[in-house]
């Protein structure tokens, strides 16, 4: 047992090893301990984020392998946290809101593109987060390798890595408008762009082949949720007229 334990165990209590003279509560460790809850930032979220943007293959081979996983954050709550904050910062700078104002033709109401638009953001953390799952599956018929439980963690490391990039689009969004009308072709680019250099980074191998598996991976996953959300609809009116 070396000083720094017995240090400590003398600091405890002896009946329940609680700290006996626990920390002051000052701002900043409120502050720190609600970061703590929300993020769980000393499990490695700024450490994932770090390592999805410069070293993605490594990154997530480190994670597979088992061998330095507890270094990263979980990919699924990963994917939660930044999918969800993304979609709330949209939510309170008034995105959605502008984006209706100019997306209405010149003599239309804005009240007639509302019902789409309010759905995208009661509903888009959601969809994107229902979407993976159909990417990854497209992903796993194409570039194989590793098992379809795997191809589920890449994709919810590069999903949530590309709502936290497209965060950093905010300023532009807001200080000009005009560009909200491409968000969702920017959002695709930007989700081509990300996840080739993720899967190439980790598969190796020809960068144009690594963009085309890609794209069709996001194509086959797009049209898999459209066709069980068609299906859905479907059955869901068919029981409502029942």
């Amino acid at each position: 047992m070396n000083v720094d334990s017995i240090e400590k165990l003398k600091a405890a209590c002896s009946s329940c090893g609680r700290p006996s003279n626990p920390a002051p509560i000052t701002l900043k460790s409120i502050f720190s301990d609600g970061l703590s809850v929300i993020f769980n930032l000393e499990k490695g979220f700024l450490f994932t984020i770090k390592e999805l943007l410069l070293r993605p293959g490594e990154a997530l081979n480190n994670y597979l392998s088992g061998e330095k996983r507890y270094l990263y954050y979980n990919p699924f709550r990963f994917a939660f946290i930044a999918v969800t904050l993304s979609f709330i910062i949209f939510q309170s700078l008034g995105f959605f809101e502008a984006t209706i104002a100019l997306a209405a033709p010149e003599g239309q109401n804005p009240e007639d593109i509302k019902e789409s638009m309010t759905f995208l953001e009661k509903y888009g953390p959601l969809l994107t987060l229902t979407l993976v799952p159909f990417v990854s599956l497209g992903s796993w018929i194409l570039f194989r390798r590793i098992n379809f439980a795997e191809h589920l963690v890449a994709n919810f490391f590069a999903y949530g890595q590309i709502s936290l990039l497209g965060i950093l689009l905010v300023p532009l969004y807001y200080f000009i408008n005009e560009l909200l009308l491409f968000q969702q072709l920017i959002s695709m680019i930007m989700i081509l762009v990300y996840t080739t250099f993720f899967f190439r980074s980790y598969f190796k191998g020809n960068w144009i082949v690594a963009f085309l598996k890609v794209l069709a991976a996001v194509i086959i996953g797009i049209v898999l949720l459209t066709l069980l959300a068609t299906v859905v609809g479907f059955l869901f009116k068919a029981l409502q007229e029942a």
